[in-house]
């Protein structure tokens, strides 16, 4: 257990159990034990009480309990509260105990700072500071809330009627008579029969046989268990009596309950009349809620904070040299091109005997096949971002994983005279047939991957000889590097190896870096362990720019040259709004921070294979081998939708402003992946219908835009949404039952659903003022259009 705390309350804090496991034992404080994931058994000496995510339990203190985990994938936290931690606010404060389950769903204040609190505990692996604390005391209050009893500030009638309450809670499963109660309470039958009555409004036996049927109707939901043994369990002695019971107070059968329940949460519809309602008072309830953001924003007398650099814009990646003399891959780039007009494409694998380059066969080498390719970009004037380095081809499900891990396909080893003599007549020939000029806009990039000192000196010494050759025939091409991993911690320290190669006197015309949330240590890449952290590039940003600068590099330009949260192509988190949302998040946060940054990858035919049948299998593309858009597609969009300057920017919004009075907006309601999913599963293996479960909490989040200053004038509203609804394939492919065999007339139907929501509205200065207000639901992200109409 960790003493959250402090010492003064050493029988108080927080314990995290995994699957599979036991734990027995009797603690002095009250025990709330949440299910995170999974299920997991709770016995007493007198009770039992089987327990599903999102369902929580107050035991009293001083109980023998058994704790049972028998899966991999449970995990419960297990808050201890002791009596001294509740009297510091309380004079007498008694917690709801007992064996009674409760589902958290039902509490979402307590769900969220729980689930937030766990979320910051587990990502800094069980570190106490403020932050923690400051959870941990919110999590109490909640908890207190809903289930405390303070006992001092009760009159003495509303403590004895918690205290009956408490009572039939903690026996219904036994016999109740009514003059075993009343001597309970020292008072005669008759005077507690009508004391009951006028304190609860009901007779004491119908009172508990709604009470026994409440618990009964649970169990039928939730378990397997005989009627039989059901009705015996929850203080029905005589089965026939129990049906009769059960039918009256609920229509039906035990049995046919049961059997409706199964279905209950997907079919059952509530009358139109009262749906309606209940969305008009939940839109009321939130409109009069506090908003998260209100942002002031002047039309004419802002201050500029910075230009929008637009960085997601620079450049994409697409694969190797020879994917790119595939039709569909050209398909992709021209589609890509043309909706996102991207200046570069990043690719890499240009000298491999796929593309006729050979030294073992012949040192005249036949550029067929290079040409090819980089006519191609010609055409859909788009430039060449090439990474010289080799990489092995690899389709992961993990980073454990792979689907294909292809064999080396390059032939020049480092410093090789066969590699400098190539690069040679690669750069005679590319300057004699595009011209010097053009050639002297693309880019180029050698990545630095070593593991020793010694790999380090010859690769440096490799960058350096290239770098000269190229510089030699284009002087004014660009060649950056290192391109290395700064995540990486076992095999180098990325901040002074930089100031090495400054000292070395390496020249960078850019520096570059890969971004992936893995950490890495001395074991590999195989073992890298994910990093849980929502703004893992902004924060990794912040010390690539102090490394650039310490090393002397500070005049030169910054390329990420590929970043995403993973790197598994058999991830659902790649297809999902969630995917959208986290792009959204993180280049806002980059806005105006880099010169460039590479989104991996373009197309979802990177990593198509023989397991890649359905038209959504987790592929690490904005488009999918269909040529439908992902969310990540239209993330992307809206970003390429905002103005040249930066008005206002947060962490889940920026406002941007063009030309005249025109403005554009971008929001988003990201929710983090819970710490259960980074502890427990493989990425891979989540289910596109489990996925909700580890988002850490699904609460709407309201935001409100003022723009003052715009006299008397009119407005055009464009709104354009992306949500669990619009603009999600896995919605549409969900409708077709997510078939692997698609018909045309399937693929014009997802191509339908997969366009975001757009609404349109005029709007007119109220005071020199106008405002906007939306709700978004969890992981939605909206891109917003303020127009002035002439």
């Amino acid at each position: 257990m960790i003493h959250i705390f402090g010492a003064a309350h050493r029988d108080s804090g927080l314990a995290m159990e995994r699957g599979p496991a036991k734990h027995q034992g009797i603690h002095p404080s009250y025990q709330f034990l949440y299910v995170v994931h999974g299920t997991a058994e709770v016995r007493t000496d007198e009770h039992s009480l089987q327990l599903h995510k999102d369902e929580c339990v107050i035991i009293e203190p001083n109980q023998s309990v058994l704790l049972s985990l028998a899966s991999a994938d449970s995990l419960v936290a297990r808050y201890y509260f002791s009596d001294d931690l509740l009297a510091e606010t309380f004079q007498q404060l008694e917690l709801h105990s007992g064996i009674e389950k409760d589902d958290l769903s039902q509490h979402s204040p307590l769900k969220r700072v729980v689930n937030q609190m766990l979320h910051y505990f587990m990502q800094n692996e069980g570190a106490v500071d403020y932050h923690v604390i400051s959870l941990s005391y919110e999590t109490l209050h909640h908890v207190t809330m809903i289930y405390g009893n303070d006992s001092s500030q009760a009159t003495k009638q509303t403590v004895r009627e918690s205290s009956i309450k408490a009572y039939i809670k903690k026996n219904y499963r036994h016999e109740l008579t009514l003059s075993t109660i009343a001597a309970e309470f020292e008072m005669s039958p008759s005077y507690f029969s009508r004391y009951f009555k006028q304190q609860f409004g009901t007779g004491l036996v119908e009172y508990v046989t709604a009470y026994r049927l409440k618990q009964a109707a649970e169990k039928l939901k939730r378990t397997d268990e005989k009627v039989s043994l059901i009705a015996s369990e929850t203080g029905f002695s005589n089965l026939s009596n129990f049906n009769k019971k059960f039918r009256q107070q609920f229509g039906l059968t035990p049995k046919a309950y049961r059997d409706e329940n199964n279905e209950f949460l997907a079919m059952k519809q509530l009358p139109v009349n009262q749906s309606q309602t209940l969305d008009a008072l939940q839109y009321f309830s939130e409109a009069i809620a506090p908003v998260d953001y209100i942002k002031e924003v002047s039309l004419h007398s802002a201050e500029k904070m910075g230009r929008n650099g637009s960085p997601w814009a620079t450049l994409i990646n697409i694969g190797s040299a020879e994917n790119l003399l595939q039709y569909d891959i050209r398909q992709h780039l021209t589609l890509l091109k043309k909706d996102l007009n991207y200046e570069y494409v990043r690719f890499w694998n240009l000298f491999t005997k796929g593309m006729n380059i050979d030294p073992d066969l012949t040192e005249d080498y036949n550029f067929d096949k290079i040409d090819s390719v980089l006519d191609f970009f010609m055409d859909i004037e788009i430039l060449p971002f090439i990474e010289l380095g080799y990489k092995i081809r690899r389709v992961q499900r993990s980073t454990k994983e792979a689907v294909v891990y292809d064999n080396d396909d390059f032939k020049f080893s480092l410093n090789s005279k066969e590699w400098q003599e190539l690069i040679e007549k690669f750069m005679v020939h590319v300057t004699y047939r595009y011209g010097t000029e053009n050639v002297s806009r693309w880019k180029f990039e050698l990545s630095l991957n070593y593991s020793s000192e010694s790999e380090f000196l010859e690769q440096v010494k490799h960058y350096d000889r290239t770098y000269k050759i190229i510089k030699k025939y284009a002087p004014k091409v660009q060649i950056g590097g290192p391109g290395s991993k700064p995540q990486n911690t076992g095999k180098y320290n990325f901040r002074e190896d930089l100031k090495k190669l400054a000292q070395k006197g390496i020249r960078f015309d850019f520096i570059s870096y890969m971004l992936y949330p893995y950490l890495e240590d001395e074991k590999g890449e195989r073992f890298a362990k994910m990093i849980d952290d929502p703004s893992f590039l902004a924060h990794k940003l912040d010390e690539i720019e102090e490394a650039v600068a310490y090393a002397g590099y500070a005049d030169l330009p910054i390329y990420i040259t590929e970043w995403s949260n993973t790197v598994s192509n058999r991830s659902v988190i790649n297809d999902t709004v969630n995917k959208g949302a986290y792009i959204i998040k993180n280049m806002i946060g980059v806005a105006h921070r880099t010169s460039g940054i590479g989104y991996w990858v373009g197309s979802d035919l990177f990593g198509e294979f023989a397991d890649s049948k359905a038209i959504l299998h987790g592929g690490t593309g904005l488009v999918t081998k269909r040529d439908l858009a992902k969310p990540a597609m239209h993330a992307m969009r809206f970003l390429n939708f905002l103005q040249s300057n930066i008005l206002s920017i947060g962490p889940d919004y920026i406002v941007t402003k063009g030309p005249g009075d025109d403005f554009s907006i971008i929001c988003h309601n990201y929710k983090p992946l819970h710490a259960s999913f980074y502890q427990l599963m493989k990425e891979n293996e989540v289910k596109i219908d489990e996925l909700s479960e580890y988002y850490i909490d699904s609460e709407k989040k309201a935001f409100r835009f003022s723009l003052e200053g715009a006299g008397s004038k009119r407005f055009e509203l464009k709104i354009l949404r992306v949500n669990d609804v619009y603009g999600n394939l896995i919605s549409g492919w969900k409708d077709l039952g997510y078939r692997t065999s698609l018909r045309k007339q399937d693929i014009d139907y997802l191509s339908r659903v997969s366009d975001p929501q757009v609404t349109y509205e005029q709007l007119h200065t109220h005071n020199g003022k106008i405002k906007t207000e939306l709700v978004l639901e969890a992981n939605e992200f909206v891109y917003i259009s303020l127009i002035e109409m002439k």
